[in-house]
């Protein structure tokens, strides 16, 4: 039975490698048929942003390229409920469909993964 692997984004999307490098692993565990799911989580969901324009600080907008996982077979994104709702942040305002997390159900989503791996 093929392992379910969740990224797990932590961190916002500039400023750091964390989630570039994220994006990376996830595109990297697809190539190699590994079944990736990912979660936006504190600051991480700034990374599903739609309209960033980070090119001010000579960057790519991270955000973009999250629709384009799915011809890689990336279809499942989550989304911390809280998060959100800490930063103001709508459903709407993202790039990608995605379920969005609760307290009542978080832990029952972690634990539907072999390995998870934070970023």
């Amino acid at each position: 039975m093929p392992k379910k692997v969740l990224i797990m984004i932590r961190k916002s999307p500039y400023g750091t490698v964390y989630a570039a490098e994220a994006i990376r692993a996830i595109m990297g565990l697809a190539s190699f048929e590994v079944d990736v799911e990912v979660l936006f989580i504190h600051d991480g969901v700034f990374v599903a942003l739609k309209d960033q324009k980070p090119d001010a600080i000579e960057m790519k907008a991270l955000g973009q390229v999250l629709p384009d996982l799915k011809e890689m077979d990336i279809e499942k994104f989550y989304v911390c409920g809280q998060s959100l709702k800490e930063r103001n942040i709508t459903v709407d305002q993202l790039t990608i469909d995605a379920q969005v997390c609760t307290p009542d159900n978080f832990e029952k989503v972690l634990s539907q993964f072999d390995h998870i791996i934070p970023f």
